[in-house]
């Protein structure tokens, strides 16, 4: 609460000088307690009369450097106050006030495949071997030795490590041990006591109280396992035997206090004939040491806080029940942090607050103090008070939901703490939703959840309600139910509606007027005793971590931008009038997909032969994977590792080799396209092969380049922790070859009436429709097998026939006005695989590519078909006779 100064020196985050520029510079935190003087920056700077800002918490730059957008963006700043109250004052039940969010922090998992990481005062104590690690039978020396690795700093949650007895020993056995940085053992376990401390030699926790009942056989691996919290005050444990998972020992244990541990450590102490152990596979699950506060304890706060809360005193607060849910919610881990301020009322923020936690707030009539009761599965019908015929007087609005009023599908809407941004978590009722024969649905927002655990909990709560028919009615009943407060539970007996001992929740409750005693009881079915049947529905979640070093893209495209893209970017009159200056013009461009959650965007660096230059800044384009090969007619195929698929728009194209496509409609696994669009012919791809969106999301290079120039290209990724380094990126060359003004290839190409047959015979007939790069401009792509559109001025063609096995030029045709050509059989004589190549032409430049196939031809002279399986003489010699 003290406050103090931040240095923060970062120069490389946002992605440095090139994009947002960095952060460097000295903050000062202004807690805002009752005796915070004036900053003295400030005070430097506006002179004596600038206040001392007293009761407001702040934030002051003193000449931050904010990079190099001109546009100072808003500052966002992640508080907490959990341990102190006001003027800070020591918080109410404090060892129950932080709750760790389950989300938030790291798991350890130690497989000892990587021995560089630890540290020993004594190596020769431990050998490392077959992903485990043991103890020395030498004897120990004159202190204890450790063998130890950092971890990331957590609180445990749960814990587990298999071991085994190698050697038994008068001494001790290794022991495991999780600690704090200062070496505060959190937990530690024996497999072998010395026998001076227990003569039976048995496993023990902490150094004390063996947990088995006779020693363990040696050369049998076992596994522990620890859970803290399994009750107030307990941590649980457990060893099996790996061989038969037979249960050796189970039970609690008094759990020591609640620390951050941040070590992993193996100990040896100073027996001379030391017991031998192995340890492996050790597993810490914790949480991290940043928390949310326990729900109890804000409500608390709202009712007695004397300068922003209600100013209800102590004794106005009955602390047993608030006692009774802050442990019951820290057993939860049921922790929220949630910012409230004068906009909304202090008694709205309390109602926000147990709508979260699904409990209820009231006062006692007797005591006149204020209860905080939660709303759980905590009792036993048998115990329950009973309302029946004797006690009620009558039952008024009993409604019970028809099928087609229940909701079977909730989506929850929190704030995921690891991600500092909005999330959703849907849970359904698949057998309701089966039923209704639709999905019917609703929203709910929780803010001041922080992760996915506890939302999740919360959604099958609300789903649990909003499924189920819950009878509801009004009671009223005698003095029986005078003892009944809000969120009570009793059985309720009626004949006339077929209910028995029907378990009801009271929502609402009246105890008369003075002259009439008949207690009104307003309730609901309680959810809990209807069975369960949500499954849940949690998207992925995306984790930038903007600490993270940058890869290098593998999935990417360089390319010369075509005629369109420019059009796009700057008007069709604009690059017409380009070209008219320089026809061989032409720009290098790129699209990418992220290689890692944690990349902001990447650089595009070109060299044209003195050396590399940041030239522009990418976004990442949507992508996704080829799940099968495909030919040039496929127009539907199956995809894969879609990245991004929100952000694709339908009628943009994507790149896939060198052909571009555009996207007719997507699902994560299927896409619908038209082929071969803009200049782009079809072609066949490979099962692997990868799409990438960049219609939309790709940048270029500003610089103008000439046909024949050669623009060595590399994509650099941005994250948080900076830019990935020069060396590590992948090179590709782009030639220039006049992209932009090239007409673009016919259309609907076929051969002999079939579209890329595998065999033809005799003359060979091409057919196309036509193109024009000025006039397909619009909105909506023209794909390879659409009709025909007026061409370009001056647009010819030119059709070219090969000798597949030899590139030997059969057959040529140039400045064709029409659309169709024979290539007759004279021509190919003694080909057997022909390629056929069909270019447009205009002004003397060729389509950038060609329509072209590669099939079996063959002369269809003199040919004979053998029918009904005959099969010719030895040597093939077949004798003929022909009659007429």
């Amino acid at each position: 609460m003290s406050g103090g100064q931040i240095a923060l020196n970062q120069p490389n985050v946002f992605g440095g000088e090139s994009r947002e520029g960095g952060i460097q510079g000295a903050v000062d935190f202004e807690a805002g307690h009752a005796a915070q003087e004036q900053n003295s920056y400030l005070l430097s700077k506006l002179g004596s009369y600038v206040p001392s800002f007293r009761g407001v918490a702040g934030m002051v730059l003193r000449q931050i450097y904010v990079g190099m957008n001109p546009y100072l963006k808003k500052w966002s700043f992640r508080l907490q106050r959990i341990h102190t109250r006001q003027n800070g004052l020591p918080q109410w039940h404090d060892s129950k006030a932080e709750i760790s969010g389950l989300g938030v922090g790291a798991n350890v998992n130690e497989t000892f495949s990587n021995t560089a990481i630890f540290e020993s005062n004594d190596p020769a104590a431990y050998i490392v071997e077959q992903n485990s690690i043991r103890n020395s039978g030498s004897a120990a020396g004159s202190v204890s030795s450790f063998y130890k690795r950092q971890i990331p700093t957590l609180i445990i949650k749960s814990f587990s490590v298999e071991f085994l007895v190698e050697r038994l020993s008068a001494g001790d056995s290794m022991r495991i041990a999780i600690a704090s940085d200062n070496g505060t053992a959190w937990f530690s376990f024996n497999p072998v006591r010395e026998a001076v401390v227990d003569a039976l030699q048995r496993p023990m926790i902490n150094g004390n109280n063996a947990i088995a009942p006779d020693k363990l056989d040696v050369n049998v691996w076992y596994r522990l396992e620890v859970n803290a919290n399994v009750s107030p005050g307990n941590l649980g444990y457990k060893i099996t035997r790996l061989s038969d998972s037979a249960t050796i020992s189970t039970g609690q244990y008094p759990q020591p206090q609640e620390i951050a541990v941040s070590q992993l450590m193996f100990v040896r102490d100073q027996d001379s004939s030391p017991s031998i152990t192995r340890f492996k596979n050790v597993l810490i699950v914790g949480a991290g040491t940043t928390g949310d506060m326990n729900p109890a304890h804000i409500i608390r706060e709202c009712l007695t806080d004397p300068l922003w809360g209600m100013g209800y005193l102590e004794a106005d607060i009955d602390d047993l029940s608030f006692m009774a849910a802050a442990d019951t919610l820290y057993a939860e881990g049921f922790g929220m942090s949630l910012l409230w301020d004068t906009e909304t009322s202090i008694e709205e923020f309390i109602k926000i607050i147990v709508k979260h936690i699904d409990a209820s707030v009231y006062v006692d009539r007797k005591t006149g103090r204020f209860v905080l009761k939660l709303i759980r599965d905590d009792y036993n019908p048998a115990n329950l008070l009973t309302l029946n015929e004797s006690n009620v007087e009558k039952i008024a609005d009993f409604n019970r939901p028809s099928i087609g009023e229940l909701i079977n599908s909730v989506t929850v809407t929190y704030w995921n703490s690891e991600t500092g941004q909005n999330a959703t978590l849907t849970v359904q009722d698949i057998a309701l939703s089966q039923q209704q024969q639709s999905t019917v649905g609703t929203s709910v927002t929780y803010e001041g959840i922080t992760n996915a655990h506890i939302a999740s909990r919360v959604a099958q709560r609300d789903l649990k309600t909003l499924s189920t028919p819950l009878a509801s009615c009004t009671i009223y009943a005698n003095r029986a139910a005078a003892g009944l407060n809000v969120g009570d539970v009793f059985k309720l007996t009626w004949p006339v509606y077929d209910l028995t001992d029907m378990v009801m929740r009271v929502t609402g409750i009246a105890y008369g007027d003075g002259r009439s005693h008949r207690v009104r009881i307003q309730c609901v079915q309680d959810a809990f005793a209807t069975p369960d049947s949500a499954i849940i529905v949690p998207p992925p979640i995306e984790r930038p971590d903007t600490g993270q070093e940058p890869v290098p893209i593998a999935r990417y495209a360089v390319f010369e931008v075509p005629y369109f893209e420019l059009v796009q970017r700057q008007g069709q009159p604009a690059i017409d009038a380009l070209l008219a200056g320089n026809p061989d013009m032409g720009f290098v461009g790129a699209g990418a997909a992220r290689p890692q959650g944690a990349a902001l965007s990447a650089r595009i660096y070109t060299d044209m032969g003195n050396g590399y230059e940041d030239v522009s800044n990418l976004d990442f384009s949507p992508c996704a994977v080829l799940d099968e090969a495909i030919d040039q007619m496929a127009t539907t195929f199956a995809i894969r590792e879609v990245q991004d698929i929100e952000a694709i728009t339908l009628g943009t194209w994507f790149q896939l080799g060198t052909e571009l496509m555009s996207v007719e409609s997507i699902t994560t696994s299927s896409i619908t396209v038209k082929r071969g669009v803009l200049d782009t012919v079809p072609a066949s791809h490979s099962d692997g092969d990868s799409l990438i969106f960049w219609d939309e999301y790709g940048e270029a290079d500003p610089t103008e380049y000439i046909a024949s120039e050669q623009i060595n290209v590399k994509l650099l990724t941005v994250t948080g922790a900076g830019r990935l380094a020069l060396a590590n990126a992948p090179q590709d060359t782009v030639t220039l070859d006049s992209r932009a003004l090239r007409p673009y290839p016919p259309g609907n190409f076929k051969i002999n009436g079939s579209y890329f047959p595998n065999a033809v015979s005799g003359p060979v007939s091409l057919s196309w429709v036509e193109r024009n790069r000025l006039q397909q401009t619009g909105a909506v792509l023209i794909g390879f097998s659409d009709g025909t559109v007026t061409p370009e001025t001056g647009t010819t063609y030119n059709v070219y026939a090969y000798d597949d096995s030899n590139n030997d030029l059969k057959y040529s045709n140039t400045g064709i006005t029409g659309i169709s050509d024979v290539i007759g059989v004279g021509f190919l004589a003694g080909v057997i695989n022909l390629r056929v190549e069909l270019y447009a032409v205009r002004d003397g430049y060729q389509s950038l590519q060609p329509q072209t196939h590669v099939m079996q031809w063959s002369s269809g002279e003199n040919m004979m078909t053998f029918e009904n399986n005959y099969t010719p003489d030895a040597g093939n010699s077949v004798q003929l006779q022909f009659t007429q």
